[in-house]
Order: C-alpha cells, then structure tokens, then sequence
C-alpha cells in the first residue's frame, strides 16, 4: 500500500548573537521578570529550536514528516530525534483544541487530552508548540522528562524549574501545555497531555474538558515506518502490530528490543477473571501499565471517547484462552453473560 507522503524540511535561521539583560530581568507582555539562579536566559539551543519553529510556514498535513535544520534539536535536547511525524489526527485535534479553550459559555479554561501510553501524545504537545510559534503567542511549555520549564515568546527564550515564570502563567494570554506531569491551576489557558493516572485525576478537580487521542491505524505506522523507521522489516513491523495493536512505541520504536517486546508476554499472567471485569472501571490506575498494555481507546471522530476495546485480536485471544485454562467454567459463565 502506497500512502501520499512528503517530508518537510525546515530552513535554518540564523540568528544574531545573544546577550543577557544588563539588570537581570526580562519582560514579556508586559510582565517584567527577575533572572534568578534557576533560570537560563535566551539559551542558544533552545533559540534555535524556537526560531526554526516560527519561521517553518508550510502547512502541517497528516502522513508528512517535519524535519528541524542540522544542530537544531526539539527543545534543544540533543537527544531528542529532530523530526516530528505529523499523524492523521493532529491537525483536526488541534482545531478541537483552538476552539474548546478556553471555552467561555461552560467557563473551563483547561483542557485534558488523554490516551494510551506511546501513541504521539508527546509529540502532540510539540505540534501545538508549531501551532502557537507561528501565531506568536506565548507559551510555558512543561514535562515530566526535563523536570524544566520553558518560556517562549516572540522575542525572548528562557529556561527553568518546575516553579518559574509564575507571573507569566497568570497571564490569560499564556499558553501552558503540560507533558506527563501535574499543572498547577493558573489563569494561563492550560493544555494537559498525558496517559490515564493520578496526573489527570487530581487535575480534574479544576475545571477541565476532555479529549481523547486515538491509537494508530495500520496505514499510519506503513507510513511512518517508511518514512522514519525505514531500517525496521515490514514483516517485523506488521508482527508486533498484530499483537500490540497502534502503540508506535512498541510496534516501531521499540520492535527490534526483545526486553520491551517481552512486556506484553508478561502482563498476561497477571490477569484474572475479577481484573477482566473491573478493567474498564480502573482503566490507567494499576501502576504497572497492565490495563494500557491490554485495553485501547476507541475514540470517535470528535476526539469523544466511545468504549474500550482488546488491544488486537492476539490479546483477546490470549486472555480468554489462559483464563480458560484456570477455570473453564468460570470463564464460559462469563462469556456467556456479556
């Protein structure tokens, strides 16, 4: 199967040299803020990534790839990979998300996109960045993997702890998208992004919409294989979809590493008939990923969520067959009950 696919390069941007404020503070919309020992300021790294980000004008479509100049890294971390697949549902969740924050007639300025670990939740949250760098606006940009907060604005990059730039985040106009990590609630229109879990849960308690991430189809990991992940065989690919369904981080980034392959083997043992029943009701609460690892979202085309479903064919499979094999009487009573 041949999908219509491009890779977009972005141009590099040359910047002038860049110097610290002579008396310690910067200001932005208006909001003066003191440099303390925590803070980097217009950080070369992290201005080279803001810069490409704003300059980029081509038009984010689903099945391209978007590529930052060489020494250009997301977020300026070396380590990250510079490329960023854009997946089929990112530019119609990004309109959802414009429209429902903050919304004023239910008076929520949070929103919550949830889905299931390793499916480009992350590298949404990178998307918006895109998005709000090319409408210049201000964002505060958190995660849990850099234990960092980032400041972007028009003309001013900064870098810091998980505490900075409060006065910033009290700003209505203040973009604050979260990765993986509990926001604090400010005025600041805030985005969380992140797997079902204690992270939401409490934030939930403020007041928040909910949106929800799909796993991927088939055709987007045959395209993104293709166009990112060319060095893994296709009927390696196709056979960890099979048995983990559209999680790309096992099916792609993950499908020549046989410790993380061995993940899925390792939860089947853990389930019994009384975990099958509740799944549903405790869905992302068990610490050890066993329901993510089992139990996918099935999300409507308004980014809804409609129901959970076995992660492939192979899961259901599986499940039902071990719990067969411990109780068949049990296991028939049930199946004959649903």
């Amino acid at each position: 199967m041949y999908v219509k696919s491009r890779v977009v390069v972005v141009v590099p941007v040359f910047l002038p040299t860049l110097h610290g404020p002579p008396d310690r503070q910067f200001a932005v919309d208006g909001v003066d803020i003191r440099i303390i020992q925590s803070m980097t300021f217009n950080p070369p790294a992290l201005v080279r990534f803001w810069r490409a980000f704003q300059e980029v004008r081509t038009e984010i479509e689903a099945g391209t790839v978007i590529t930052l100049p060489e020494g250009t890294f997301l977020l300026g971390d070396p380590t990250q990979d510079p490329r960023i697949y854009i997946r089929h549902c990112y530019p119609k969740l990004w309109n959802v998300c414009w429209k429902m924050i903050p919304d004023e007639a239910t008076k929520t300025p949070h929103l919550v996109i949830l889905g299931n670990p390793g499916i480009g939740k992350t590298y949404f949250g990178y998307v918006m960045l895109l998005y709000l760098a090319r409408l210049g606006k201000t964002v505060v940009y958190q995660s849990r993997k850099s234990g960092q907060r980032f400041l972007f604005s028009q003309d001013v990059v900064a870098e810091g702890s998980e505490q900075d730039f409060v006065p910033i985040l009290k700003q209505r106009t203040t973009f604050y998208i979260v990765d993986a990590v509990e926001p604090r609630d400010y005025p600041a229109k805030t985005i969380l992004v992140t797997s079902p879990g204690s992270v939401w849960n409490e934030f939930n308690k403020y007041n928040c919409q909910f949106c929800y991430m799909p796993v991927w189809s088939w055709d987007e990991i045959f395209t993104c294989r293709r166009l990112m992940y060319s060095d893994k065989p296709e009927v390696l690919v196709q056979d960890c979809f099979r048995r983990w369904g559209g999680i790309t981080r096992y099916v792609l980034h993950y499908a020549e590493i046989e410790e993380q392959q061995a993940l899925l083997e390792g939860v089947f043992d853990t389930v019994t008939l009384d975990w099958l029943e509740d799944a549903c009701g405790k869905f992302g609460t068990d610490p050890e990923q066993v329901s993510h690892r089992l139990l996918h979202y099935r999300v409507k085309e308004d980014f809804t969520k409609s129901y959970f479903v076995f992660a492939s064919q192979y899961v259901l499979e599986e499940i039902y067959r071990r719990l067969y094999n411990k109780n068949s009487q049990k296991m028939l009573e049930y199946a004959a009950s649903i």
